[in-house]
């Protein structure tokens, strides 16, 4: 091997460094891309819970008002957006979209906090010599934020398996009838 293919410590570093930066910004896209989807699931339905719930509530005095004598609203249909109502909160219960939002959202932000704080201490690094201290504490510096990303999304998983885990038992108790 040639000392042309040798690669300098401060070559390795900065590519470690783009290597780092590249997963912070595809970790982060992935989060913006599933905020959107899981905001707007959500959303969705929370506006028909509260939509069939209301329906399910107004139902019963509609039924009691006499517009002709063709037209009339049987007050079993209260029983239909009550079921649509428990049906949509079953499902935002079982796929979790409301907790994904608020859980995705805060390791988005939580990433960008440490890639911006990452950023900044880098600056200190440029602007000092390459010195054998310099290079040990680049490389510590990346070792530290590569954790710490790390950790964040690790955390933000182990919060959805056990929102899905405990989805999961809720959905199972409500549906097994309970022994004699």
């Amino acid at each position: 091997m040639t000392t042309e293919n040798i690669k300098q410590p401060n070559q390795l570093i900065e590519e470690a460094k783009s290597a780092l930066l590249r997963e912070f910004d595809q970790s982060i896209a992935w989060y913006t891309r599933n905020i959107e989807q899981r905001g707007r699931w959500a959303r969705g339905l929370r506006v028909l819970m509260i939509s069939f719930g209301g329906m399910s509530a107004i139902i019963p005095t509609l039924s009691q008002i006499k517009i002709c004598d063709k037209f009339f609203i049987s007050p079993l249909w209260t029983s239909v957006f009550i079921a649509l109502t428990a049906t949509v909160f079953a499902f935002e219960k079982y796929y979790g979209h409301s907790d994904a939002w608020m859980r995705f959202t805060l390791a988005k932000l939580e990433l960008e906090r440490v890639k911006e704080k990452f950023l900044l201490t880098w600056i200190n690094f440029t602007l000092t010599n390459t010195t054998p201290d310099v290079i040990k504490m680049s490389v510590d510096e990346l070792i530290r934020v590569s954790t710490e990303k790390h950790l964040i999304i690790n955390k933000e998983t182990l919060a959805w398996t056990k929102a899905f885990k405990s989805g999961l038992a809720s959905s199972n108790s409500t549906i097994v009838a309970p022994k004699p």
